[in-house]
């Protein structure tokens, strides 16, 4: 425990306290990774990417539509949440984009 702690300072039960001045944060949010899942898995998946941002404190990352295999219908949304229910390590929300024919389902 840090010298810097005062008595008058309280603690939950359960934590502990290396350095008051260090900021303590409960998780982070990505809202732009390229998770490239379906398409272009060789570079990143929806295991690996999620498993990698949970190591780095994310909790919550939102997928964006720029894979080969694009999220521009209902249907490759639908796919994608698909894929990912069953490997991700943490939520993952999507982007969803325009080909510039799409515009009628946002």
């Amino acid at each position: 425990m840090s010298s810097s702690f005062r008595k008058r300072d309280t603690l939950r039960r359960g934590s502990s306290i290396f350095d008051m001045n260090t900021k303590i944060f409960p998780g982070f949010i990505d809202m732009h990774v390229h998770l490239r899942d379906p398409g272009a898995t060789w570079k990143e998946d929806f295991e690996s990417g999620t498993r990698a941002a949970v190591a780095g404190g994310f909790i919550f990352v939102a997928d964006m539509p720029n894979n080969p295999v694009t999220t521009v219908s209902v249907e490759r949304l639908n796919e994608k949440n698909r894929l990912m229910k069953a490997v991700t390590h943490c939520p993952v929300g999507f982007h969803f984009g325009t080909d510039g024919t799409n515009t009628a389902v946002f």
